[in-house]
């Protein structure tokens, strides 16, 4: 155990320790990693402890896999850590080519139930096809779990951050499966677990790759780098449009099949409320996060269009509510032959996993999709050397936007643009504090988008 005042030093390990990955650890680390959450607590210094809270052998490996409790200033947060006992930096991922990954799965597969020092790890396998040893590669997209291709046939989620209670991927993927949706992969099982006081948490999960298919974020903004870089006077190539509305439609035939498997209905008042509340939440935690980091008059703008929103949320009683995805954008979307599939159930990380379980507007996940095309838009224009923000970017950005809306309304009907600009607008608040939290370079693409928006208004 991790003890105050030590970290940010190696920590002091014991004789039986020493040869060990645990012996080798630098917990100020922490702060590097691309998984870890606390990033901007950790530059301030705000890591107070870290704590082995359990440890595993993976079978047929000399590696482990550890559940630690990092102890910051505003609370603790969980993590799985996959070790290598043979790297020169135990925080670093086992490779891909290591053993480590093929004998997780295969644990899985096996259904195995594996002791630690306080609790167990316990498979919950679904056809788990046989890996042994084979190929693997890492999914390179940006993401905060770590995700690896074995045998080009399975995709392993490990979870990093951790949660206890029942986690939204694996019930969504079994139950859409269940009704025969199309546009998800088929769930092949997970891990789970569960400590000495009870409670299970997510460890990982296993689903099919989806073979031949392309990142639809990926598939878009080369798309569109392409037509930027080539063009004096660029025009978006019509194969750019024709992905996004893919993307579009495969969201609204994905609402669809959550309604099926989950149910429908409409939002109350007290549905209401429990929105105005989170967007309240969210306004309130604006301030102190930015300041210094945006001028005073942009925060002053943002938050005053947030209450307006606020306002806005009470009169939404009525509009459909269903299970949704939660935290969607084009990443989050593989194309293949102009079919959608979607994958990253997880939800929206400003919510407790129980709420993430909750009925919700499918115009979230709506909201989500679109302000990813202007994301794309921005990030190809600053490739093709036109810049973030500007009229070009934005022009870039709108015409990509109402391409996708058009889409969605024609797969799924009509629905309220009023509610849906609410939902806009806190999805990229929320945008702007993960950038803060998780990615500070990714800071100048929900900034450029709120400038935009402001400014239409």
């Amino acid at each position: 155990m991790e003890g105050r005042g030590h970290v940010g030093k190696y920590r002091r390990a014991t004789a039986r320790e020493s040869a060990s990955w645990l012996g080798r650890i630098r917990w100020s680390a922490l702060g590097d990693a691309r998984w870890f959450a606390g990033k901007g607590v950790a530059a301030e210094g705000g890591i107070r402890s870290v704590e082995i809270a359990d440890r595993f052998e993976v079978p047929g490996t000399s590696g482990e896999l550890a559940i630690v409790d990092v102890a910051l200033s505003e609370g603790v947060q969980r993590y799985s850590i996959p070790i290598d006992p043979a790297s020169d930096h135990p925080l670093l991922e086992p490779a891909v080519g290591s053993a480590y990954w093929p004998a997780l799965v295969s644990a899985i597969a096996d259904g195995a139930s594996l002791a630690g020092a306080g609790g167990r790890l316990e498979a919950a396998p679904d056809a788990i096809p046989a890996i042994g040893p084979t190929p693997s590669r890492r999914i390179t997209t940006e993401q905060v779990n770590t995700s690896i291709v074995l045998g080009e046939r399975v995709v392993l989620k490990l979870y990093r951050r951790l949660f206890e209670g029942v986690h939204p991927e694996p019930e969504v993927n079994r139950e859409l499966r269940r009704i025969g949706s199309e546009r998800v992969p088929v769930y092949r099982g997970s891990l789970v677990y569960r400590g000495k006081r009870g409670g299970s948490t997510a460890v990982a999960f296993v689903q099919d790759l989806i073979r031949e298919a392309q990142d639809l974020w990926v598939a878009i903004r080369q798309g569109l780098e392409a037509t930027l870089t080539e063009a004096v006077e660029p025009k978006i190539a019509d194969g750019v449009f024709r992905d996004v509305r893919a993307g579009a439609r495969g969201l609204g035939e994905l609402s669809r099949d959550l309604g099926d498997a989950f149910g429908r209905r409409q939002a109350d008042a007290d549905t209401c409320r429990v929105w105005r509340t989170e967007a309240r939440e969210l306004s309130d935690t604006l301030g102190p996060a930015f300041r210094g980091l945006l001028p005073d008059d942009e925060l002053l703008a943002i938050r005053g269009r947030l209450a307006g929103a606020i306002d806005k949320l009470l009169r939404a009683a009525g509009s459909p509510i269903t299970r949704i995805h939660g935290d969607l954008h084009a990443s989050q979307m593989c194309i293949r032959d102009g079919a959608i599939s979607v994958v990253d159930f997880e939800g929206s990380p400003f919510r407790p996993l129980d709420r993430r379980r909750e009925p919700d507007s499918p115009l979230r996940d709506l909201a989500g999709y679109l302000l990813s095309l202007e994301h794309i838009a921005r990030l190809a224009s600053e490739a093709a050397g036109r810049g973030v923000t500007g009229a070009f970017p934005d022009e870039a950005a709108v015409a990509l936007w109402h391409a996708g809306l058009e889409a969605y309304e024609d797969e799924a009907g009509g629905i309220d643009r009023r509610l849906l600009d609410v939902f806009v607008l806190l999805r990229e608040c929320q945008e702007l504090l993960f950038a803060t939290r998780v990615l500070p370079s990714w800071l100048p693409l929900p900034r450029a988008t709120l400038r935009r928006m402001l400014s239409a208004s």
